[in-house]
C-alpha cells in the first residue's frame, strides 16, 4: 500500500541540535515502511511572518517556556525534499497569516498543487492519506480530494481548531473518511464539536518492539522502600516539573533522589527551586540524553511523575511502565484512559502540588506487596503497546472507521 502522510512535525535533517520536535510520526512512518508499505511525508510546517523567526533565541525560548509552542528556524520556511531514516519527505511550509489562525484558501490550494506536482515527479500514487494534527492538515485534506480520489483520515492531537474554527472544521470534515485522537478524553470533546455520529478511533503511540520484547517485570526494585523518583520530558510550565519538586520535598521520605531528564527554558528556575528548598543535592539535572539512556535510568527508578496539562499522549508514561516505575500521570490528559487510577498507575489534578503530594503519600503508605501489584499491572499494560501493534491499529482504524 502507498501511504501518504501529512503532518506540520516532522523530524529534519537540516534541524537545529536542541530541538525538542516529537518524532512520534516518524515512529508510525518507519512501522509502516517495516511491513513492507510504501510510506512518503508531506512537512507543512507553519510558515509565519518573518519577525517570529529573526527573533533572538532567548526570546523564543522564553515564549516556549510560557506556551509551549516551538519557535523554529527560518530555514523551516523553505521547501525541501529529503531522506529521514529510509522515509521520503517533501517539505511544503503552509504560511499563515497569524499564529493558532488558519490558512487561507488560496494558501491551501497551492500547497495542494505543490504537493501533487512533487507526487507526480516521484511516481507516488496514494493508496490512503492520513493527516496530523488539525492545521493545516484538514484543509489540505479537503483540498486533496482535487487529485486523490482515496480514503483520508486526520487524527486530531488537540480541540483548539474544532472549538475555535468549528464551521470551517465541519466544513472540510465532510470529505474526510475517518476520524481519529490521540486520547479517549479528546475524542470525546472532538466528537461532540464536530457533531460526529461514531466516536474517533484512538491512535496510540507505542514503544520500541526491542524494548518490550526484552523486557521483564522487577519486582524486587517495586516492592523496596520507595525512594527513586524520575521525570522525562521538556523543562517548561506546563510540565510542571517545579510542583514535582515540591511535593517531593514535603515528603518525609529518608534519601530520596529526583532523576530529571531534559532541556528548557526553565531549568534554571527549577534549579533555583531546589535550592530554595534544600534539596538541591537530591535532584539530578542531566540534559538531554539518548534514548537508549533513558531506558537506563528509568531502569534504575521507581516512580516516574509528570503531571502536565495540555498533553495530546505522553508516550514515556508507557516507557516508564514497561521499565517496571509506577507512573504518576494527569486526570483528564492524554494518558488518561490508559492509566487507571489506582489500578495500573496514579492519576493526579494537573499542576495541582496538593493532589501530587497526597497522591505519593497515598503511595508511599502502600505495603511492598501494593506496589509491587501496582507497578506489575502498570508494566502488563505497557507491554501491549508496541510501535507495530499501535501502527498496525492505526492504520486498521484509519481504512476502517465509519
Amino acid at each position: 500500500m502507498n501511504i501518504l502522510v501529512v503532518t506540520p512535525i516532522y523530524p529534519r535533517t537540516d534541524a537545529p541540535k536542541n530541538t525538542t520536535a516529537t518524532k512520534v510520526i516518524h515512529y508510525f512512518a518507519d512501522e509502516w515502511r517495516k511491513m513492507g508499505h510504501n510510506v512518503c511525508v508531506i512537512h507543512t510546517p507553519n510558515r509565519l511572518m518573518k519577525i517570529f523567526y529573526v527573533m533572538p533565541q532567548w526570546i523564543k525560548n522564553i515564549l516556549k517556556a510560557k506556551t509551549g509552542n516551538e519557535f523554529p528556524d527560518v530555514k523551516i520556511t523553505k521547501k525541501a525534499e529529503y531522506s529521514f531514516e529510509g522515509i521520503n519527505a517533501f517539505r511544503r511550509p503552509v504560511f499563515k497569516l497569524i499564529p493558532r489562525k488558519l490558512s487561507s484558501d488560496r494558501e491551501i490550494a497551492a500547497a495542494a498543487r505543490d504537493i501533487n506536482a512533487f507526487l507526480e515527479k516521484t511516481g507516488f500514487v496514494p493508496d490512503i492519506i492520513l493527516g496530523h494534527w488539525a492545521t493545516p492538515s484538514v484543509q489540505l485534506l479537503n483540498e486533496l480530494n482535487r487529485y486523490y480520489n482515496c480514503r483520508k483520515s486526520i487524527v486530531f492531537h488537540d480541540d483548539y481548531y474544532t472549538g475555535a474554527f468549528n464551521a470551517k472544521m465541519i466544513e472540510c470534515m465532510r470529505r474526510i473518511d475517518a476520524v481519529g485522537c490521540r486520547s479517549v478524553t479528546l475524542a470525546e470533546k472532538v466528537k461532540k464539536q464536530l457533531k460526529l455520529e461514531s466516536s474517533p478511533f484512538i491512535c496510540y503511540s507505542g514503544v520500541p518492539d526491542d524494548v518490550v520484547s526484552t523486557a521483564a517485570f522487577d519486582p524486587e526494585r517495586a516492592g523496596e522502600p520507595l525512594n527513586r523518583f524520575i521525570y522525562v520530558g521538556e523543562l517548561i510550565q506546563r510540565k510542571y516539573c517545579d510542583v514535582v519538586i515540591k511535593a517531593l520535598a514535603r515528603l518525609n521520605v529518608p534519601g530520596w533522589r529526583f532523576d530529571v531528564i531534559g532541556v528548557g527554558n526553565d531549568r534554571g528556575r527549577f534549579e533555583q527551586l531546589a535550592e530554595s528548598l534544600g534539596v538541591s543535592d537530591r535532584v539530578t539535572f542531566h540534559g538531554r540524553v539518548p534514548r537508549e539512556k533513558v531506558f537506563e535510568l528509568l531502569a534504575g527508578s521507581q516512580c516516574f511523575i509528570m503531571p502536565s496539562k495540555n498533553e495530546a499522549f505522553g508516550l514515556v508514561y508507557l516507557e516508564a511502565m514497561v521499565s517496571s516505575c509506577i507512573a504518576v500521570g494527569s486526570v483528564g490528559e492524554g494518558i488518561d484512559g490508559i492509566i487507571r487510577n489506582g489500578e495500573n498507575g496514579l492519576l493526579v489534578e494537573p499542576g495541582n502540588e496538593g493532589s501530587l503530594y497526597n497522591a505519593l503519600s497515598g503511595l508511599m503508605n502502600m505495603s511492598a506487596e501494593e506496589r509491587t501489584a501496582l507497578a506489575r499491572r502498570g508494566f502488563e499494560t505497557a507491554v501491549r503497546f508496541t510501535d507495530s501493534n499501535v501502527a498496525r491499529s492505526y492504520l486498521s482504524d484509519a481504512e476502517n472507521w465509519k
